[in-house]
């Protein structure tokens, strides 16, 4: 490939990986029930609670 052919399709990639990093971020926004930690493991802590009540 030509390195012009290279860097064309290096900013298609880039454009496309943005586009969707947007679409995610709209969607974890838009939502009510998302919750993110660094440090606390949400996942189980949260299947527990469902299986006990």
């Amino acid at each position: 490939y030509s390195p012009a052919f290279q860097v064309k399709e290096n900013k298609e990639k880039e454009r496309l990986e943005k586009r969707l990093l947007d679409e995610l971020y709209k969607i974890f926004m838009d939502s009510d029930s998302f919750y993110y930690s660094l440090t606390y493991d949400l996942t189980n802590t949260v299947q527990r609670q469902g299986a006990l009540g």
